[in-house]
């Protein structure tokens, strides 16, 4: 965990940016990207046949 009495950059951009949107947006990320895989072997099948 980052400390508050540091003053560098990320700790910094840790202790102003929104950490329920933070956390939201990389859950659609991972959700896209796990959809995108269990997609892709269907329509491999589709295509190919």
């Amino acid at each position: 965990m980052v400390s508050r009495i540091e003053r560098g950059a990320v700790a910094s951009w840790f202790w102003t940016v929104d950490r329920f949107l933070l956390f939201a947006f990389v859950v659609l990320i991972l959700l896209g990207f796990m959809l995108s895989f269990s997609a892709s072997p269907a329509v491999a099948e589709r295509i190919w046949s």
